[in-house]
């Protein structure tokens, strides 16, 4: 609003503050990552992996007994199982955490410190290289045990590290994104 010619500034219902670190950098990365992901695409690689699994033994059972080339086939038919079931789980993190930390350590001077200042509907995120207010229509929002993550779509996202906020202000932002329309976080598993 106008004001005697002077724009009226609003203040912001929270304001964070951060420096990247090596692990929230990898945490971004991850939550993106599993953001990425369908629940559809998930279950079935479970579900694969769990068949591959099942079969590996059945066959072992049937096949393997005496012949120790089938025995060595089937049980890495098992091992593959396990691999594809437990991906998303255990072994895509390892892999997405290594190579963001490498990156990290490669780019950390790129890694400036960034302000987000929460309005009652957008944010406006500052950094040395990026200014720009989102209004929280155009966002994604998801959350994890460490991170929110704004998304604006695929390879441009935006994050803020729990670490960097109390737990009154996790409240104030999730009654935020509730009071704007969003369903408040949706919860990465």
């Amino acid at each position: 609003r106008q004001l005697g010619g002077r724009m009226e500034q609003q203040e912001p219902l929270l304001s964070v503050s951060f420096l990247p670190t090596k692990q929230d950098y990898a945490d971004y990365q991850l939550a993106a990552c599993h953001a990425a992901a369908s629940p559809g695409e998930r279950l079935f690689l479970r579900a694969s992996g769990f068949v591959l699994v099942v079969a590996g033994f059945v066959l072992c059972l049937f096949f393997g007994v005496g012949n120790p080339q089938n025995m060595v086939f089937f049980s890495l038919l098992v091992l593959l199982g396990l691999a594809v079931g437990f991906f998303h789980d255990s072994i895509e993190p390892l892999f997405v955490r290594s190579r963001a930390q490498s990156f990290y350590d490669h780019a950390g001077e790129r890694m400036t410190a960034q302000s987000l200042f929460f309005f009652t509907d957008h944010v406006v995120v500052k950094s040395d290289r990026y200014a720009a207010s989102l209004p929280y229509s155009m966002l994604s929002v998801w959350e994890d045990e460490r991170v929110v993550l704004l998304q604006l779509g695929p390879g441009e996202a935006r994050y803020v590290p729990k670490r960097s906020l109390s737990p009154e202000e996790s409240k104030t932002l999730q009654k935020l994104f509730q009071n704007a329309g969003k369903n408040g976080p949706e919860r990465l598993e």
